[in-house]
């Protein structure tokens, strides 16, 4: 075959064949597909280490695949069952994985070519991710259903969100089913699943344009307006926090306790890494560690909304065993008391972490008032210093000092009676101020 590929005629007329059989997928019965091996002969050429002969067979598989799953009367269909699963033998994964490595591109040097077979393999992979989705249960017991989850979740990573989009939109839309069945193989996946949404949800629009981070140079050159750039990051961000909330949700014992964890070590020890200690004569809203520590924030608040319908589904549940809410219950209490003792000194960060202080009183905690008083005395014993000769500076404390005024407006609001008989309690508090 490399002999013959070397014959730039045979090389043309192989590339129109391809481009044929993706047309005539259309109408060809999958019955037909299988008798010819059109699968296994666009897998050959898939194999081979020519972009344009990869495209055309990825373009091809893509059709057959994508034609199939918009029909759900094939569910039963032994010919399509047959064919799902002879993608996922070994063999053939590993040529996908290697194709998909193959496909990597330096955005500093990009290889055009490539950069395209890359995002149309990935929109291949999560079309063939619905297929086993939707016909889980009709998948041989020696399906290699871990092998191809773990490819799926190598592409989440790629630099590129154009990329990785197709596959985060599949585990979105596929997590988030009611009645979600967590098989040990999905189980496996759930803390890389995490920590790649959790990473993702990081704000790349507010950095700057000469920024030099790739996956705002691979944004660049995907999208041209800035309106599109904001609609896409939107999508992506909110598919990263429904696959955040799905799995709280289906396994909340499991994810919180993680994110928690990661949590912590980021406001521990990771805001500032490669970064700047703060300093307010050149404080930005729009800081890397601010970016991280919004992103994070963002994080926990998609694992609380997880874990409340949790907490509701369960108790609608007869014979509820509520052992487990009132660990998590503790777990989230103590990582709050643990976070109300950091110390932090730039506004814009303590002012988000106070908006996620009142969102766990206000929601986790609400009918848990000693929360909420000690959240109260937390907002009044800050020490806020404002310093007028810094103008962003100043301007990032005065919304502070508004934030934390309107959540104790918030509080006392919500628990009225409760602040009306313990005011002994903020007396002290007041008075410093």
């Amino acid at each position: 075959m490399h002999d013959a590929l070397q014959d730039q005629q045979t090389h043309s007329c192989a590339i129109k064949a391809l481009s044929t059989l993706r047309t005539a997928t259309v109408w060809v019965s999958s019955t037909s597909m299988r008798d010819a091996q059109c699968v296994e002969t666009y897998y050959r050429y898939l194999a081979t280490p020519d972009v344009s002969l990869q495209t055309a067979a990825v373009e091809a598989l893509t059709a057959f695949y994508e034609r199939m799953y918009s029909h759900k009367v094939f569910d039963a269909d032994t010919d399509l069952l047959e064919m799902i699963h002879y993608l996922l033998r070994s063999d053939n994964l590993a040529v996908l994985r290697d194709v998909y490595k193959w496909s990597l591109v330096d955005v500093y040097d990009l290889d055009h070519a490539k950069y395209v077979l890359s995002k149309k393999l990935t929109e291949f992979l999560s079309i063939i991710g619905g297929h086993v989705w939707q016909r889980f249960h009709l998948m041989p017991e020696n399906t290699e259903l871990s092998a191809f989850y773990a490819i799926l979740l190598e592409v989440l990573n790629n630099p590129s969100l154009v990329v990785s989009i197709p596959v985060l939109h599949f585990w979105a839309k596929h997590l988030k089913v009611r009645n979600l069945q967590v098989t040990d193989v999905l189980l496996q996946c759930f803390p890389a699943l995490l920590q790649s949404c959790s990473q993702r949800l990081f704000r790349y629009e507010a950095l700057p344009d000469d920024s030099n981070e790739p996956t705002i140079l691979f944004l660049h050159g995907d999208i041209d307006t800035v309106p599109e750039k904001h609609a896409f990051l939107g999508n992506y961000r909110r598919y990263c926090l429904e696959v955040i909330e799905a799995i709280t949700h289906s396994r909340p014992y499991d994810a919180i306790p993680h994110i928690l964890s990661q949590s912590e070590q980021l406001f521990q020890e990771g805001l500032y890494q490669d970064q700047p200690n703060f300093r307010a004569e050149t404080f930005s809203r729009n800081s890397i560690p601010v970016l991280r520590a919004d992103a994070q924030i963002t994080v926990v608040e998609a694992a609380v909304k997880g874990y409340l319908n949790w907490v509701a589904e369960s108790e609608a549940n007869e014979g509820y065993d509520d052992t487990q809410q009132k660990q998590l219950q503790s777990d989230l209490k103590q990582w709050c008391g643990r976070f109300m003792d950091m110390q932090f000194e730039d506004p814009e960060i303590r002012r988000k972490i106070i908006q996620l202080f009142a969102t766990f009183a206000t929601k986790a905690f609400h009918a848990e008032p000693d929360f909420a008083l000690r959240l109260a005395e937390y907002l009044l014993s800050m020490n806020i210093i404002d310093n007028p000769n810094m103008p962003r500076y100043s301007e990032a404390v005065q919304n502070l000092e508004s934030g934390r005024a309107t959540e104790l407006q918030r509080l006392a609001v919500m628990f009225p009676d409760y602040f009306l008989v313990t005011p002994d309690v903020l007396h002290p508090c007041a008075s410093f101020h």
